[in-house]
């Protein structure tokens, strides 16, 4: 299924530029920059372009039973994805990993986890990590917050029937601190 994100309809906080499109930061390497170097890249901001569909692909219902078999309690967690930086050999052909983060906001803390492949599809990436999560803790909580589109599109319509809340945020502080600290792990060598 293919699903685009409109603007219009959903909670997020980010600023509008002239098209009333959300302001979005866009980073590139600075000329001469090493790209290890964080202090290399250069932010500017722009309009969102015109959403473009994606194939968001399907939760498939163990996995929606999973989530909807845990309880509601009051917290908000963040989830957002990263790639591995080092390349996995399976087969012919090398890929690097996605790894999907779901962070209790008021305590950093990791609360669930999933690496996939090149053939999992993103809504299956967000709502495994929110149900190991959820497992983990016996719960889900009451608010989800996401910076990009594909995420809200993809864990959005697993939640519309129950108490919990999803929301789209400029920034996912408390993900980018646990984020930064499992980068750190030795063996892991990101960047």
């Amino acid at each position: 299924h293919h699903r685009t994100y409109n603007f219009a309809t959903h909670d997020d906080d980010y600023e509008r530029g002239p098209n009333h499109l959300p302001i979005i930061p866009v980073f590139s390497l600075c000329k001469g920059g090493d790209p290890a170097d964080e202090n290399a890249w250069c932010r500017t901001e722009a309009e969102m372009p015109v959403a473009r569909e994606q194939d968001l692909g399907e939760v498939d219902d163990l996995l929606r039973h999973r989530l909807a078999s845990l309880p509601i309690e009051n917290a908000t967690w963040q989830v957002a994805a990263l790639t591995f930086p080092k390349p996995i050999a399976d087969g012919e052909r090398p890929y690097f990993a996605r790894v999907t983060l779901a962070v209790d906001k008021d305590n950093e803390m990791i609360v669930g986890f999933c690496m996939n492949g090149p053939h999992v599809q993103i809504a299956t990436q967000f709502a495994s990590a929110l149900a190991e999560g959820g497992e983990k803790a016996g719960f889900l909580p009451s608010a989800i917050e996401v910076m990009s589109p594909s995420a809200f599109d993809s864990i959005h319509p697993l939640f519309v029937d129950s108490e919990a809340e999803v929301h789209r945020r400029t920034r996912l502080s408390a993900w980018a601190g646990a984020a930064a600290a499992m980068q750190k792990m030795p063996g892991l060598e990101f960047g």
